[in-house]
């Protein structure tokens, strides 16, 4: 997948984001609470569309190169519900015997076009594939998930499974503890490391079964972490003895290092934030397949100076058949990363727009990038910086 163009609103949250183009490489950069973190969350929710899952109040348009390579475009819209009513979305964990009410928002519109042809066409009322109308379908669940086994949707809905969010600044819970939790089945189930890349799991457990089906390319990872940290000389994986894992976690499997000097293994529960984020960006980088997604939120959240530096510098000579959509704050990441790529963040009152860092005036010269965008009147002001060029 490659994501070339994205609309978004949000009626429900009084929120619009105005078109934005994306190249293989963006970054997003503005003032604080201008709404970079929530384009990426806008991009990732119609992940959930695309899976069946229905949101209230959402209209979109996303322009993109499918996993055929063919140029597609997705819209939709969903009703908006009262605020009452939004109990399913905020605990869909939970069962209908919990007493909930489940009301979920109906798709009010939704169209999607490949290589300039309609292929679904949905109102209200009807759902008209290939020309053809449908029997009655679910209201709640996208046309992508609907048909997400015709040979013209199959690979609609396999491009958006492609999108990986980073978003967190560290692992926080389980995903602190564990690697993996089931390693045995998914051993077996994984038996090459195409297979392994072409998988939803997480980096940390793609890594791991990279230990196990080829260590050539786990050894490429390792050896660029150790890189980063001279003062650590393996990482490897191990699994927690029967007596040691709860119950429910059946062959469960933690990453660990071990440090020049030092006798005992360092389990991942122990690992430094900027480490572990360090080994899980890495694994990412070099265990996703061609046409991935990829965004992350404050791509230096957890990382040290020395991290910082390595990682950039791989994102930057990751392959074009990846993409990556970032967003951050730090000097070094701004400024190793072309003007060129830039997306200048901006809003005015609920409206969000983004314009390329060129039109501002950046980059145009040989002066330092970053300070010309600080001293930018349309970055310092942020809500006024795209209303005109």
């Amino acid at each position: 997948m490659r994501i070339k163009r994205f609309e978004f609103e949000s009626t429900q949250s009084r929120w619009r984001l105005s078109p934005v183009s994306f190249s293989d490489l963006t970054l997003l950069v503005g003032l604080s609470g201008v709404g970079k973190t929530r384009i990426l969350k806008s991009i990732n929710s119609l992940v959930g569309v695309s899976e069946g899952k229905s949101r209230s109040g959402i209209k979109w348009s996303i322009d993109f190169l499918d996993d055929e390579g063919r140029d597609c475009t997705w819209s939709g819209e969903f009703e908006r519900l009262d605020e009452a009513e939004l109990v399913h979305e905020q605990f869909e964990f939970m069962s209908d015997e919990d007493g909930l009410e489940k009301k979920k928002a109906r798709l009010i519109s939704e169209q999607v076009i490949v290589s300039g042809k309609i292929v679904v066409n949905r109102t209200s009322d009807m759902i008209a594939f290939q020309g053809t109308k449908m029997p009655k379908l679910s209201p709640h669940e996208s046309v992508v998930s609907l048909f997400k086994e015709e040979d013209e949707i199959r690979p609609v809905a396999k491009s958006f499974s492609r999108i990986v969010y980073s978003y967190r600044a560290e692992l926080v819970g389980f995903d602190r503890m564990f690697a993996l939790t089931n390693s045995d089945r998914l051993a077996k189930k994984y038996r090459d490391i195409e297979a392994v890349k072409q998988s939803s799991l997480s980096a940390l457990a793609k890594l791991y079964l990279a230990d196990i089906v080829d260590r050539k390319v786990f050894n490429e990872i390792s050896d660029r972490f150790v890189g980063v940290f001279p003062n650590v000389e393996e990482v490897s994986f191990a699994k927690f003895d029967k007596d040691g894992a709860p119950d429910f976690f059946p062959s469960a499997v933690y990453v660990r290092i071990k440090e020049r000097g030092v006798q005992d293994f360092i389990a991942q529960k122990d690992i430094s934030s900027g480490m572990l984020r360090t080994l899980s960006h890495l694994a990412e980088l070099y265990l996703s397949p061609p046409g991935t997604v990829i965004l992350i939120d404050e791509f230096e959240n957890s990382l040290g100076v020395n991290c910082i530096d390595a990682v950039t510098e791989d994102l930057l000579d990751a392959s074009s058949n990846i993409q990556f959509i970032i967003t951050s704050h730090h000097p070094y990441i701004i400024n190793n990363v072309s003007a060129d790529f830039w997306k200048v963040v901006c809003r005015n009152g609920s409206e969000v727009n983004v314009v390329d860092a060129a039109d501002l005036g950046i980059g145009a010269s040989s002066h330092d990038a970053f300070l010309q965008l600080l001293n930018s009147d349309r970055y310092i002001s942020g809500i006024s910086a795209c209303e005109s060029k």
